[in-house]
C-alpha cells in the first residue's frame, strides 16, 4: 500500500452577525469536509476562500484548487450554498503515468491553469437538538457543472450529483461530532465511463479554548464500478482553526492519503434593601383593687408589694437584605434547557437566599445567544426559565408563588455574539430579585 500526503492551506471565513460552523470547502456549513446537520437561520450567511493541494498517485498528479464558498440561509431549516474554483492547477506526468484518472479522465496535456468547476447545493435540517431531538439530522443534495476545460485536466468534462445523509451531535460547549454517508453519479463525457462513487466520513470539531479549534477527519469513498483497480482510498485529515472577532476564522488542515493507487482523485445581579419590623408583645396589666370594701375587713396584714412591671419589650427585627445581593447567573450549552451540575449549584445559593429572605420574590429570565430565529429563541429562553424555576421549587422548597419567569430570547444580549467566547455567555438565566 503506498503513502501520500496533501495540504489543505489556509481557510478563512466570515460569517457577519452570525455564529455556527462556517462555511465547508463547497459551501454547506460544516467542519471542514465533513457536514453538521446545523443550518444557518434564515437571512444569514457564511463564506470562506480555500486553497488546497493534491497529490494523487495516478498519473502522479499534482492538482491546486482554489475556490470561494459560499452559504445562505433561506430559512431556519433550509441552507443554500455553493462554491467555485476559481483557480484551478493541475500537473499530471501524462507520459509516464497512463490510465484514468476519475475527476480528470480526458487531459492530454501536462502543467495547465484556469477556471475550475461551480457546484451548488442545498441542505434540509429534519431534526435539530435544539427542538429536542438527540442529534441533528439533515440531508443535502447537490449538483457539480463542468465549467473548467477537460482536456487541460480542469474538470471531468461532465456534470455530477449526488446526495448525503448527515448526521451530528454537539458536545456541550466543548465541540460538534459529525457523520455523513452519500453517492456521487457521474456524467461519462466522450462515451468514458466514470465510475459512480459511495463516500462516508466521520469529522470532530473540539474547542480546546474559546478561539482554537481542533479539527479531524475521516474520509473513504467506493466505487460501484469493480474495474477500477484501486484499494478503497482514504483521507485522514487533522487541522487547527483560529476564530477572530467579528466573526472571522482562518484555519489549515494537513491531510494524509492513504490507497489512492490507480484510478481516482475524489477528493446574571441586583441590590435591593428593605427593613422589616416586628410586632410588639402586649403585657397584662394587674386589676385594681376596690378602695372601700362593703364588708368589715379584719385588720389589714402586711401585703407584699406588687412585682415589678416587666420591661418594655423592644420590637424585634428580620435580618437586614444585603446592600450588595449577587446571584449568579445559570449558563446553558448551546440550543439546550437542561441544568449542568454548575448550574444546580448555583440554583442551590439563590434557593438558600431565597429561604432566608421570606418576604422577597423572584422573577427568572431566560436569555439565548443570536444562532436561531427570533421566535425559536424566545422558546429556548422561556425553557431555560422555566427549568430553573422547576428546579428551586422540586429540589429546595423555594414556594412557586414567590417564583415567576420571563423569556427575552436573543433581544438582550449581556456579550458580544461576534465570537464563541463571549458568545456562550448569552445562553443563561438571570434572576431579579424583588421586594413585596
Amino acid at each position: 500500500m503506498r503513502f501520500r500526503s496533501a495540504m489543505l492551506a489556509l481557510l478563512v471565513a466570515s460569517t457577519p452577525s452570525f455564529a455556527a460552523p462556517a462555511s465547508t470547502n463547497t459551501g454547506e456549513t460544516g467542519i471542514f469536509n465533513i457536514f453538521t446537520a446545523d443550518n444557518l437561520s434564515k437571512g444569514k450567511y457564511s463564506f470562506g476562500v480555500f486553497g488546497e493541494n493534491l497529490d494523487r498517485q495516478n498519473k502522479d498528479w499534482d492538482v491546486n484548487n482554489f475556490s470561494f464558498a459560499f452559504a445562505y440561509g433561506v430559512s431556519d431549516r433550509i441552507e443554500l450554498g455553493g462554491s467555485f474554483n476559481f483557480l484551478t492547477r493541475s500537473d499530471p506526468d501524462i507520459l509516464r503515468e497512463p490510465g484514468l484518472n476519475n475527476e480528470f479522465p480526458v487531459v492530454n496535456d501536462g502543467w495547465e491553469q484556469g477556471l475550475g468547476d461551480l457546484q451548488v447545493g442545498g441542505k434540509v435540517s429534519l431534526a435539530s437538538e435544539s427542538s429536542g431531538s438527540p442529534m441533528g439530522f439533515a440531508i443535502r443534495a447537490f449538483l457539480k457543472f463542468p465549467t473548467g476545460d477537460e482536456k487541460k485536466g480542469l474538470s471531468t468534462g461532465g456534470a455530477s450529483g449526488g446526495a448525503d445523509l448527515i448526521l451530528s451531535k454537539h458536545l456541550g460547549d466543548r465541540g460538534v461530532f459529525a457523520v455523513n454517508g452519500g453517492v456521487t453519479l457521474n456524467d461519462d463525457p466522450h462515451g468514458i465511463d466514470i465510475s459512480h462513487t459511495f463516500r462516508v466520513g466521520v469529522g470532530t470539531n473540539l474547542y480546546l479554548t474559546d478561539a482554537l479549534h481542533a479539527l479531524a477527519e475521516f474520509r473513504t469513498l467506493r466505487y460501484f464500478d469493480d474495474d477500477q483497480g484501486q484499494e478503497t482510498p482514504v483521507d485522514l485529515s487533522f487541522g487547527l482553526e483560529y476564530e477572530m472577532a467579528n466573526g472571522w476564522a482562518i484555519g489549515a488542515m494537513y491531510r494524509r492519503n492513504v490507497g489512492w493507487e490507480d484510478a481516482s482523485a475524489q477528493t446574571s445581579q441586583g441590590a435591593v434593601g428593605f427593613i422589616r419590623f416586628g410586632q410588639p408583645r402586649e403585657v397584662e396589666e394587674m386589676a385594681p383593687q376596690p378602695e372601700h370594701p362593703e364588708h368589715p375587713m379584719p385588720p389589714e396584714q402586711p401585703v407584699a408589694p406588687p412585682p415589678p412591671e416587666p420591661p418594655a419589650i423592644e420590637p424585634t427585627q428580620p435580618r437586614p437584605l444585603p446592600s450588595d445581593i449577587t446571584l449568579q447567573d445559570v449558563h446553558f450549552h448551546f440550543d439546550r434547557y437542561d441544568l449542568t451540575e454548575e448550574a444546580k449549584t448555583i440554583i442551590k445559593d439563590a434557593a438558600k437566599f431565597l429561604q432566608d429572605y421570606p418576604d422577597v420574590t423572584c422573577q427568572i429570565e431566560g436569555h439565548c445567544c443570536s444562532i436561531g430565529t427570533e421566535e425559536y429563541n424566545m422558546a429556548l429562553g422561556q425553557r431555560r426559565a422555566d427549568s430553573v424555576r422547576d428546579y428551586l421549587a422540586s429540589a429546595f422548597g423555594v414556594d412557586a408563588s414567590r417564583l415567576t419567569t420571563i423569556t427575552y430570547g436573543e433581544s438582550r444580549p449581556a456579550f458580544d455574539n461576534s465570537t464563541e467566547s463571549t458568545r456562550k455567555n448569552n445562553r443563561r438565566g438571570h434572576f431579579n430579585i424583588i421586594i413585596k
